[in-house]
């Protein structure tokens, strides 16, 4: 879209109160299939959209004939729209965690915090933080839902050789 579409756009879906959900993984999947040229990667660069309206990532159709890849880790999308759309500050991969963490919450009218005697749903990933959780796609250690463990991973163990 030119800048002035694009505006536009933005300043429909804010005065309509309207989230916006990308799926990076389908629509590079499916975008520019149809051309001799070089593929174009059709992935919204959301950015611009993240600051007026509310903003996340997600995955649909895992494992079909429109998104025939992935696993449905939350962490893997994030990396790969931060890949796409030249995302690499702290600051811009803070605002991507927030597109699949406080955000995604917020669209589907839940609560993104913890407090005493709720029940957690939650994923605990091996990270020093939310930029390294995205940069390194984080091993999950543990899922919560409503309280209950739904899954747990061991965490992974180097071994250095000794010389």
């Amino acid at each position: 879209m030119k800048p002035e579409q694009r505006e536009k756009m933005i300043s429909l879906l804010e005065s309509a109160n309207i989230n916006l959900s990308i799926l990076p993984a389908t629509d590079i999947f499916l975008n520019g299939r149809n051309t001799e040229r070089p593929i174009p990667r059709g992935l919204i660069n959301a950015k611009d959209f993240a600051k007026r309206i509310n903003t996340c990532i997600a995955s649909n159709n895992i494992l079909n004939a429109f998104t025939p890849y992935g696993d449905a880790s939350l962490l893997r999308m994030a990396n790969m729209y931060a890949n796409l759309s030249q995302s690499a500050t702290e600051e811009e991969l803070k605002a991507v965690y927030e597109m699949i963490g406080k955000n995604a919450a917020e669209m589907i009218q839940q609560k993104f915090i913890l407090e005493e005697k709720m029940p957690a749903n939650l994923v605990i990933v091996e990270a020093k933080n939310a930029t390294d959780a995205i940069r390194r796609v984080s091993q999950p250690l543990l899922g919560l839902k409503s309280g209950r463990v739904t899954f747990k991973n061991e965490a992974a163990i180097l071994f250095i050789p000794q010389i």
